[in-house]
C-alpha cells in the first residue's frame, strides 16, 4: 500500500477514533506532556498512552487528531504485541517507548512513522533479540535484561540520542550472539552424536526384528543376538551407514547364522554354511579400520553350537522377543511427518501446560530438526539447557495448545501501515454505507451506530490488552517463583559441600571437567577447586556456584565427607564401647 497523505491519515483517524470527549485544546503542549510520560517510564507498566493519560492527566483534553494518533499508535503497538507474545518484562520496554513515538507522529504527523525510522529500529532490535528471554534464566537471564534496561533507561532519560542506543544495544546483542551461535553449535553436535546413536539402533533393531521374526534360537545365541551383536550392528551402521557394503555384508552374516541354526532343516546346507560361517565373520571383522574384541569373545559361543549341531545335540529353540525400536512411539502419517519436518531451526516456541499443578512455562528455541530420527533439539534463551521432544511428543503438545509459535515480525512499520490499511478499508465501507442513504437522519443514525460501535470496539480491545498483560504476568510470576526456587535449592547444596567434595566445572566452554573442592575460605566465602592431579583450576563464591548449578552450568557429583562429623561419632562410639562389656561387644551372650 503507498503511503496515504498526512491529510488523509488525518481525516481517517479523526473518522475512526472518535474522542470520548468533546474536541478542545490542551493544557499543555503535546511535546511537554508526552516527555512527561516517558518520565513515568516503570519496569511493571503495561499500559498504552490513552490508559496512561488518563492515570496521569485527567484534566487534559485531547483534539480528535491528537486522539486518533494516539489511539492508532496503542492499537498498532497491541496487534505487534499481541502477534508476537513477548515477556512480559519486554513488553514494559516497548510500552515505555510509545510516548516517543506518539511524539514523532504528532509533531511530524503520522507519515514519520510509516517507514523506517530510528526508533522504530529499536523496537524492532528488542523483539528479535529478546524474543525468547523470561524470568526464569538465572544470573545469565538477569545480566542480560540490566545491560538492556540499561541502556534503554538513559535513552529515555534523555541520556543518550537514538543514534547512539541503537549502536550500544546493536554492539551488545552482536557480542551476545557470538557466544550464543558458539554454544548451540556445540548442543547441535553432542546431540547429534546422541541422534546418530538413536538412528543406528533403530536400523539395527528392526533389522533384528525382521530376520528373526517367527525363528527361533538357542537361549544364548538369543542373548548374544540382543546383547553383543546387536551392539555390533549399531556400531557398523553408525560407521559406515545403511547404504554401505559393510552393513549389506554384516546383514547377510546375521541372516546365515540364524539359518545355521534352524532345527529341521537341510543337513546338507547346514553344514556348508557352519562350516563357513567362522571364516566369513573372520574375514569381516578384519577387513574392518576398527577393533570388536567382545564379537570375539561372542563367536565362542556361536561356534561351540556350531559343534553340537554337527555332533547332533543342538541346544533346544527358544523364541525372540523382539526389540524396542523407539523411546516413545514414532509417527507414522506422512502429512504430519512432512509438516513436522518443515518446521524451520531459529524458531522459538512458548510452553505452557496449564495442566500442571506447577504451571510448566518456558521460552524454547528450535536449534536442530531432524527427521530421520523424528527428534526435535530445543534450547532456551542462555542456550544452555536442552529439551530434546520427538515428532509425536510436539504433535500432541501443539493439538493442545501447550506449544505454540512466538513470531518475530520483520519491521514494525509495517505492521503500522497494515494497521492504517485496515482502519482505511472500515472507513471507506462506512463511508459507502452512508452515500448509499437518501435521507440525513438515516445517514446521522448509520454514523451513530458507527461510532458506538468503534467505542464498544476500543473498549474490548482495551480489555483484551489487559487481559493479556495480566496472563503475561502472572506467567512472569510463575517464572519468578521458578527461578527463586532453583536459586534457593543451588545455594542449600552449595551450603553442604565439604572439603573433598566433586563438582563438575566448566574448566573449557561445553565441557564439565570433574573437580576436587580442597578448601573453603569462610572468611571471603570463596571455594577452591583443583583438578585430579591437585592443580588448582578454579575458585569461585558461594554465590557464583549456586547461578552456575542453576544454568546448568555446573554439577554436584559428590559432597564430600564430613570429617569432624565423621570423627566425632567414631568417639562417641568408642566412649559408649567402655561401659560395655565383652560380651556385648562380641554379640556373644
Amino acid at each position: 500500500m503507498d503511503t496515504p497523505s498526512a491529510e488523509v491519515i488525518d481525516a481517517v483517524l479523526r473518522g475512526h477514533y472518535t474522542p470520548p470527549k468533546p474536541p478542545a485544546t490542551f493544557k499543555a503542549s503535546p511535546k511537554n506532556f508526552l516527555s512527561d510520560l516517558t518520565k513515568l517510564a516503570k519496569e511493571d507498566n503495561v499500559d498504552p498512552i490513552l490508559v496512561l493519560l488518563e492515570k496521569h492527566y485527567p484534566d487534559i483534553t485531547l483534539s480528535a487528531t491528537q486522539h486518533g494518533i494516539l489511539a492508532f499508535i496503542d492499537d498498532s503497538l497491541s496487534e505487534i504485541l499481541a502477534k508476537t507474545d513477548v515477556d512480559f518484562r519486554i513488553e514494559t520496554h516497548i510500552r515505555n517507548l510509545a510516548p516517543l513515538i506518539a511524539q514523532i507522529a504528532i509533531e511530524k504527523t503520522p507519515v514519520a512513522i510509516m517507514g523506517p525510522h530510528p526508533l522504530l529500529s529499536i523496537v524492532d532490535l528488542l523483539i528479535q533479540k529478546c524474543l525468547g528471554w523470561s524470568e526464569d534464566l538465572g544470573i545469565l537471564g538477569e545480566q542480560f535484561i540490566d545491560k538492556t534496561d540499561g541502556i534503554l533507561k538513559e535513552f529515555i532519560a534523555g541520556k543518550l540520542s537514538i543514534s547512539d542506543c541503537d549502536t550500544q544495544l546493536r554492539t551488545f546483542f552482536d557480542k551476545e550472539q557470538i557466544n550464543y551461535d558458539k554454544r548451540e553449535s556445540q548442543l547441535c553436535d553432542a546431540q547429534m552424536h546422541v541422534f546418530n546413536s538413536q538412528k543406528g539402533r533403530f536400523i539395527a533393531a528392526d533389522t533384528l526384528n525382521k530376520l528373526m521374526l517367527g525363528q527361533s534360537l538357542p537361549l544364548f545365541i538369543i542373548f548374544m543376538f540382543q546383547g553383543t551383536w546387536f551392539a555390533f550392528l549399531q556400531d557398523i551402521v553408525n560407521e559406515f551407514g545403511e547404504e554401505s557394503v559393510e552393513w549389506q555384508g554384516i546383514c547377510e552374516i546375521s541372516a546365515s547364522i540364524i539359518s545355521a541354526m534352524q532345527h529341521g532343516q537341510n543337513e546338507t546346507e547346514q553344514l556348508k554354511l557352519i562350516n563357513q560361517l567362522p571364516s566369513q565373520i573372520e574375514k569381516f571383522t578384519q577387513a574392518l579400520d576398527f577393533k570388536f574384541k567382545s564379537i570375539e569373545n561372542c563367536m565362542e559361543d556361536v561356534v561351540t553350537e556350531f559343534e553340537a549341531i554337527k555332533n547332533k545335540q543342538a541346544s533346544p529353540a527358544c523364541d525372540f522377543d523382539l526389540l524396542t525400536l523407539h523411546e516413545s512411539t514414532p509417527i507414522t502419517k506422512i502429512t504430519l511427518i512432512e509438516r513436522m519436518s518443515k518446521l524451520k531451526n531459529d524458531q522459538w516456541f512458548l510452553f505452557d501446560d496449564k495442566t500442571e499443578s506447577d504451571e510448566k512455562v518456558a521460552r524454547l528455541k528450535l536449534i536442530l530438526n531432524w527427521p530421520e530420527t523424528q527428534k526435535l533439539l530445543f534450547t532456551n534463551h542462555n542456550r544452555r539447557k536442552v529439551l530434546v521432544m520427538s515428532y509425536g511428543e510436539f504433535s500432541d503438545y501443539n493439538a493442545k495448545n501447550v506449544i505454540s509459535t512466538i513470531t518475530a515480525l520483520p519491521h514494525i512499520f509495517e505492521s503500522i501501515r497494515s494497521t492504517l490499511a485496515n482502519i482505511i478499508q472500515l472507513v471507506r465501507q462506512q463511508k459507502n454505507k452512508v452515500t448509499k442513504v437518501q435521507e440525513k437522519n438515516q445517514r446521522i443514525k448509520i454514523n451513530r451506530n458507527y461510532i458506538d460501535t468503534r467505542k464498544l470496539a476500543m473498549e474490548t480491545t482495551l480489555q483484551k490488552q489487559q487481559q493479556r498483560a495480566k496472563i503475561k504476568y502472572q506467567r512472569a510470576l510463575i517464572l519468578r517463583k521458578k527461578a527463586k526456587k532453583k536459586i534457593l535449592l543451588a545455594q542449600d547444596a552449595v551450603s553442604k559441600l565439604n572439603v573433598d567434595a566433586w563438582v563438575k566445572l566448566p574448566l573449557m566452554e561445553g565441557v564439565l571437567t570433574p573437580c576436587r573442592l580442597v578448601a573453603i575460605v569462610s572468611a571471603v566465602n570463596t571455594y577452591i577447586f583443583t583438578n585430579r592431579a591437585g592443580i588448582k583450576v578454579a575458585e569461585h563464591t558461594a554465590s557464583q556456584l549456586s547461578q552456575m548449578i542453576v544454568t546448568e552450568n555446573s554439577e554436584i557429583l559428590d559432597t564430600g565427607a564430613e570429617f569432624e562429623n565423621v570423627l566425632a561419632n567414631v568417639i562417641t562410639g568408642l566412649r559408649e564401647d567402655k561401659n560395655k562389656s565383652y560380651d556385648e561387644l562380641s554379640g556373644t551372650q
